[in-house]
């Protein structure tokens, strides 16, 4: 058996929302060459059952098609939103359909790969990504619990994101970089997205953020008032 990107001390419970039986079959071959018995992967086919299952079970990872039945995928990120899910989305779909991948990643997945360039060695990295941001949840949760979240400077949130996006960077490493966990850094991308200031890009497969010339103007603004107020961006 292919030896796991990570590590996992625990079981990890994946939801697949997929109504191709002959796809989840494929995937769920990859997960185990790469997992073994460490990541259990639930199937779907249709939107109305995996949201029907989201508010039953708790998972760490969702992986999800476009097209569906009952409904698309998009619209499927808008529920799993506005019932409050947080939890990682790869968005799945076929090849040239980089126009609906920015339109996911706009309504908050994590990340996005086509059908044909799924492989063994792919998936296994992308969800050992994702898996890890999984658990920075289960410690907010903790966090927030006994009440020690610290508040953080927005504008210096901003300035961060958009100086580590300069030359183009994926979301993962933004959430290192910047010590946020995903929910808090969704929130900001899709603000700087949404005003222009940064751009998602997809490229051989993998979404890249990218700070626009309008958000560098701004950065540079940002960092003229804080030299202003003798503060460090």
């Amino acid at each position: 058996m292919q030896t796991a990107f990570l590590e996992l001390e625990r079981e990890r419970k994946i939801l697949f929302i997929e109504d191709n039986f002959d796809d989840y079959v494929i995937v769920e071959h990859m997960l185990k060459k790469s997992f073994g018995t460490m990541v259990k992967m639930i199937w779907t086919d249709s939107g109305k059952k995996a949201l029907n299952e989201l508010s039953q079970e708790k998972y760490d990872l969702i992986l999800l098609d476009y097209r569906l039945p009952d409904m698309d995928g998009l619209e499927i990120m808008e529920e799993i939103e506005r019932k409050g899910f947080n939890i990682p989305v790869i968005f799945l779909t076929g090849k040239g359909n980089e126009r609906i991948a920015v339109e996911a990643l706009k309504r908050g997945a994590c990340d996005y790969i086509t059908k044909d360039e799924v492989n063994d060695e792919k998936l296994a990295e992308l969800i050992c990504s994702y898996l890890e941001l999984s658990t920075l949840y289960n410690a907010e949760e903790i966090v927030k619990h006994f009440k020690v979240i610290k508040k953080r400077d927005s504008l210096s949130i901003i300035a961060s994101i958009l100086s580590h996006a300069l030359y183009g960077t994926g979301k993962t490493q933004l959430v290192y970089k910047t010590n946020l966990n995903f929910g808090v850094m969704k929130k900001y991308l899709n603000f700087l997205m949404k005003n222009g200031l940064l751009s998602p890009h997809i490229f051989q497969g993998n979404t890249k953020y990218k700070t626009t010339e309008k958000g560098v103007l701004f950065l540079k603004e940002l960092r003229r008032l804080n030299q202003f107020l003798g503060q460090d961006l």
